[in-house]
């Protein structure tokens, strides 16, 4: 009987063992963004007890949340590394432990690591002993989403801050967070902080950046001008006066501020076209014009653009003859646009008024 039941037992032990090994893994689908994924445009490095620092990080000053936040999740960190300290067995190694917690707080992945610089030991002799030294630095990085914020009136950006605290050992986060009233006192820091940005910048501008180095006494709000300037260029053809005419453009334009996805900005418009008749090029006209219009950045190499010029207008054959320009582009899609070419000395029975119809493709 027993030799009939051995073989039984044996599979159902397997496959509890499966059971319960399967049961030890989650799996996860649409978590919060990974480290390499936030983007730091703004930096506050504070000073902590000791020789502890703390580096919060931020893409977008609304991103910044306070109330609370940070001595909240001081307390929530403190309470991993408690539960986790048998992980950390060495007290010579480096450690380093990462947190990102979801808005709701419900799953928060942790990844922890140790290691010895180099793979070298660092001793020190004294009284006849050798004692193991450690000289670098533990790192506690909290990655806090923090719902949504309005990046325009139809697309909603997750709220995410980064805080690294940089420790000279990890469990010295367990100090930070039972000393009554310190981490509070940090955020109200930070906060001030804040407030001095955001009151120094010009309204809705997404071009000054917050550097601030406590030790350093350093409050820096850079100018990213060079994020505003942009050279655009295109070239197609024109259809005027029964004629097809190469066509070449090119845009030196200046980008408002706006955190809309669609951004404003005023320029310098050149533009060129020749008539091409009986297999030779003959008169062609020159515009040089100021432009207006919006554009939307597809992504970092693709922007589309649609505008408005006004200007003047120059012949090849009499340079004196100067014409008033107006021009209309409208963006079909990111590579190609369609455009309308004014030019008129206000004299309606005048054959050097100029209208026509362009085609392009942008190629910067």
């Amino acid at each position: 009987m027993m030799s009939r039941l051995l073989p039984v037992m044996l599979i159902l032990l397997q496959a509890g063992l499966l059971h319960a090994q399967e049961a030890s893994y989650l799996q996860l689908s649409g978590f919060p963004f990974p480290e390499d994924e936030v983007q730091e445009s703004h930096q506050i490095l504070l000073n902590l007890k000791g020789k502890s620092k703390l580096m919060i990080e931020f893409s977008n000053i609304y991103e910044w949340e306070g109330k609370g936040v940070l001595p909240h999740i001081t307390t929530l960190a403190s309470d991993h590394v408690l539960r986790l300290q048998d992980s950390f067995k060495e007290e010579t190694t480096t450690k380093s432990m990462l947190m990102n917690i979801p808005d709701n707080e419900q799953t928060i992945i942790l990844n922890l690591r140790q290691s010895k610089d180099n793979n070298q030991m660092q001793l020190a002799w004294q009284g006849n002993e050798y004692y193991n030294l450690k000289t670098a630095m533990d790192t506690l990085t909290i990655i806090k989403n923090n719902g949504y914020f309005a990046a325009s009136r139809t697309k909603q950006v997750p709220r995410i801050v980064k805080y690294t605290f940089i420790l000279k050992d990890i469990h010295e986060i367990t100090e930070l967070d039972t000393t009554a009233g310190y981490m509070e006192g940090v955020e109200a820091y930070a906060d001030s902080i804040i407030a001095l940005f955001v009151n120094k910048r010009p309204a809705k501008d997404d071009f000054h950046t917050l550097r601030y180095d406590q030790e350093k006494n350093t409050k820096v709000i850079s100018y990213r001008l060079f994020d505003h300037l942009a050279i655009y260029s295109s070239m197609g053809g024109i259809i005027y006066k029964n004629k097809i005419s190469p066509y070449l453009e090119a845009s030196f334009i200046y980008k408002f501020a706006s955190r809309e996805k669609i951004k404003p900005y005023a320029g310098l418009n050149v533009a060129v076209f020749y008539g091409y008749t009986g297999y030779k090029f003959d008169q062609g006209y020159s515009t040089v014009s100021l432009e207006w219009g919006l554009l939307r950045q597809v992504s970092p190499a693709v922007t589309q653009r649609s505008y408005v010029q006004l200007g003047i207008m120059f012949s090849s054959v009499s340079p004196k003859d100067r014409l008033f320009h107006m021009g209309l582009t409208y963006s079909i899609n990111s590579l190609t646009s369609i455009g309308l070419t004014l030019g008129t000395n206000f004299k309606s029975d005048n054959d050097k008024n100029i209208i026509g119809v362009n085609f392009k493709f942008s190629f910067l």
